[in-house]
């Protein structure tokens, strides 16, 4: 009597990207054999035996599917549909993206023969409903005894791997998250369409051109180029007032143990001539009349989440917010650093006992100063009960880095991991000496000088910005005997009032997360949507509307304030943090958000004449080839990206 071979039991596991199923396969791969790789293309698959058991492990590419409107509906002339029907009743489907069809039948064709399906994805609400699209729109459909899992993890690294592919660590998917996904894909779709389709359609008609791009309007877009727009308004009328009230200071250098030190006339001179005719009579010293002194304490930064992130990655390296997340992710899949959308800023305990390790590896390969000591890090309030703070999840030298993902990601490691550190050093308590001097007339002078008592943090964290002001330690001796100082220089400055200067990415960034615009996972496609419609311009590290984003803005805020203002997105993502708490179902989130678009798109609707009419004066300021030269810089990137995906 022959027995049947008992079949192994086969294991799917779905990652989010291929660089992640890699390290995923190199991971749970027993130390002293050698993965092997099933199938090269379209996407790897990679195999291992492992306790008796097959797995086989791919990725799925990002999100397989989107959610559009149905056919009958999609393929109709825009003017045959109404507008408001999309805002509220039109039929939505589920729609294979076209790079994601290789991926759907290669996961496809693994599930039939797998007894365990692992979703693998990131770990956030979006890699949720990835790994629902996994599971129900694919695997279950070829395969509806196929049992699904989910594992859990915040990096790469072979110690959390093993451990989140542990079966007793393995949960079920969060079908809340996957319901607030999905609230977020359909409103941000109708809000978006409707209002978008009903501006474009009467912008159009109005132009009596077709060929212009679409006016977009979106529930965070605009809202986020309110904030650009408003504060380029401020930036204005700070110039204008500026320029009116504009006063004159006379600016001195002297010198003290080798250091210059800059004074200023603490007399304003109301014009230009009546300072340079004063040069003359000052002599050629000052006499020292006070010295004060001020402790001053400068905070150790706290820990990185990803509007934090990219703040300062804006701000010190002049990364541009996309250009962060794309980078971090690299980092992320190479197991570098922890997963890099999070919005906690907060160690818990198990983390901290890795973190302690970490930073003595940085100290014995002399990152860190040795004589520098390492204490409690500073935290935060913030905890997504997800993901840690982003941190470095290995060490190793940042030529390395240079060498395998280039100059960009280096530089970015490298402040992720001198950030980290600063985290865990002491203040830095400086002291602010105050000079007051006079000239031979008598006229007083004032300069401040900055002195290290202890650098604390600021001896690793070379980014911040008093480090350019800090001068030698062992000045301070010399500034408490200095008596009289003799002249190097003399020069008369404006003194104006403080200039608002248009926003940079790093203060749109902070200021969209405390507003609700978004999420730590969007922001950077909302600023690059409203470059890219022609709403924006980036010079010189700051965004400035166009005439043609200005008038748009202006528009709305003078007819539908509610369309532009950041408290709509705010409203919108409570719906979301409803689903994910229990408090509200996927429907009637739904529901009741729709019934405040519908208010805001009726009034939109009756004032849309007067609003096209404002928007064309931009337009025409503007000129019809700045929209040409997009439209062509717009097709040199579709071109682009689709040789990358070759």
């Amino acid at each position: 009597m022959t027995s049947k071979t008992k079949r192994s039991m086969r294991i799917l596991i779905v990652a989010e990207k291929p660089r992640a199923a890699e390290q995923i396969t190199f991971a749970l791969c027993e130390r002293d054999k050698k993965p092997k790789l099933a199938r090269k293309s379209p996407i790897k698959v990679w195999e291992i035996k492992r306790d008796g058991k097959v797995y086989r492990i791919t990725s799925a590419l990002g999100h397989l599917y989107t959610t559009e409107f149905a056919k009958s509906v999609h393929q109709k002339p825009w003017r045959e549909v109404d507008p408001k029907y999309l805002l509220t009743k039109a039929p939505l489907v589920k729609v294979t993206r076209p790079e994601s069809r290789k991926a759907i039948d290669v996961i496809r064709e693994e599930a039939r023969k797998a007894h365990l399906l692992i979703i693998a994805t990131d770990y956030d609400r979006e890699g949720e409903n990835i790994g629902m699209q996994v599971a129900e729109l694919i695997a279950k459909k070829v395969n509806p005894r196929i049992v699904v899992k989910r594992a859990r993890f915040s990096s790469l690294t072979r110690r959390e791997l093993l451990n989140a592919f542990k079966e007793e660590n393995l949960v079920e998917l969060d079908r809340r998250k996957i319901d607030a996904s999905e609230v977020r894909q359909e409103l941000d779709l109708r809000y978006g369409v409707a209002f978008t389709r009903l501006a474009t359609m009467k912008f159009h008609e109005r132009m009596g051109e077709s060929g212009l791009p679409l006016l977009s309007i979106g529930p965070c877009q605009t809202p986020t180029l309110g904030l650009i727009v408003d504060r380029y308004l401020k930036h204005i009328e700070s110039k204008e007032r500026a320029e009116r009230e504009k006063k004159y200071v006379i600016e001195l250098t002297c010198m003290i143990n080798g250091t210059e030190i800059k004074f200023k006339s603490i007399r304003e001179f109301q014009n230009l001539d009546e300072a340079k005719s004063y040069i003359s009579s000052i002599g050629d010293s000052l006499e020292v009349e006070n010295v004060s002194r001020k402790e001053v304490t400068i905070a150790r930064p706290l820990p990185l989440n990803t509007t934090r992130l990219a703040a300062i990655a804006a701000s010190y390296l002049k990364l541009q917010p996309h250009e962060t997340l794309s980078l971090s992710e690299k980092l992320y899949l190479e197991g570098l650093i922890s997963y890099p959308r999070t919005e906690t800023d907060r160690y818990s305990r198990e983390i901290l006992d890795f973190a302690y390790k970490i930073l003595r590896e940085m100290q014995k390969k002399k990152f860190i100063p040795k004589d520098v000591e390492i204490g409690s890090p500073r935290q935060g309030k913030k905890d997504d009960r997800a993901h840690p703070p982003i941190h470095p999840k290995k060490f190793i030298d940042p030529s390395k880095v240079k060498k395998r993902l280039g100059p960009r990601a280096n530089e970015l490691y490298e402040l992720i991991c001198r950030h980290f550190v600063a985290n865990f050093l002491s203040n830095a308590k400086l002291i602010r000496f105050e000079i007051i001097a006079t000239d031979s007339n008598g006229e007083k002078y004032k300069a401040e000088i900055l002195v290290p008592e202890t650098l604390g943090f600021l001896t690793v964290y070379k980014y911040h910005q008093e480090l350019k002001r800090i001068a030698k330690k062992d000045i301070a001796p010399s500034i408490l005997r200095q008596k009289k100082m003799r002249i190097l220089s003399v020069n008369v400055g404006e003194k104006t009032p403080a200039i608002v200067y248009p926003i940079s990415e790093a203060e749109l960034v902070k200021l969209m997360e405390k507003l609700g615009i978004g999420t730590d996972a969007t922001f950077a496609e909302h600023i690059r949507k409203n470059i890219d419609r022609g709403y924006v311009v980036r010079e010189r590290g700051r965004l400035i509307p166009t005439p043609y984003g200005l008038a748009i803005a202006q528009a709305l805020k003078d007819i539908v304030p509610e369309v532009i203002d950041p408290k709509i997105r705010a409203r919108i993502e409570s719906f979301f943090s409803a689903v994910v708490e229990g408090k509200m179902s996927r429907e009637e989130a739904v529901k009741d958000a729709i019934a405040q678009f519908v208010k805001i798109y009726e009034k939109f609707k009756r004032n849309i004449s007067l609003f096209i009419n404002k928007v064309v004066k931009g337009v025409e300021e503007l000129g019809l080839s700045f929209f040409r030269k997009l439209k062509r810089e717009k097709r040199g990137r579709r071109k682009k990206r689709k040789r990358k995906r070759r």
